[in-house]
């Protein structure tokens, strides 16, 4: 199992958030790829609050440790999966509902069946299933990206988007 630093973790969502707000009250916008801005927007517009846990907290442990394998939330899973109910519980979850990010207010994976892994075959017992097939296409996405710079572009306009829909930075 991959150990995750929950201090360096909680660094790194404070420091990124506080930049992507300035941007957003600047007008200025972080620029990606357009097909992740689509996949982004139909995620965001989910009533699937957890989609956007489970993006931020795969995005959160990739960039602390490439060898973690985000498909994996659960410790069971192999070596490479991570404890994504313990990032989600003491960061995730603690840093989203203070800056009124819309999120929930239990753990991600509660929406999810036991052992989940983030893979095609989990969209079935699914009620949002365009926005799992965007939270995937993302969670790919991440999964692959070995550039450090493109992953943090990618973090900072997933905080971008999260501050954008948020009543703190409106």
């Amino acid at each position: 199992m991959a150990a995750i630093d929950y201090d360096k973790a909680r660094a790194l969502l404070n420091e990124d958030f506080s930049s992507a707000e300035a941007q957003l009250i600047g007008g200025i916008v972080p620029k990606v790829n357009t097909e992740l801005v689509q996949h982004f927007d139909a995620i965001f517009s989910s009533r699937t609050q957890s989609y956007r846990e489970v993006l931020l907290g795969c995005t959160v442990a990739r960039i602390l440790d490439k060898e973690i394998d985000i498909h994996l939330p659960y410790v069971s899973q192999g070596d490479n999966a991570f404890n994504a109910r313990d990032l989600d519980e003491k960061v995730v979850n603690p840093f989203l509902q203070p800056r009124r990010v819309p999120s929930t207010k239990g753990p991600y994976l509660s929406t999810f069946r036991r052992q989940v892994k983030f893979e095609k075959s989990t969209r079935d017992g699914l009620r949002d299933k365009t926005g799992y097939d965007s939270l995937l296409f993302v969670i790919d996405y991440v999964a692959t990206t070995q550039a450090e710079d493109k992953l943090q572009v990618f973090f900072h306009y997933r905080n971008y988007s999260g501050c954008k829909r948020s009543s703190r930075c409106s």
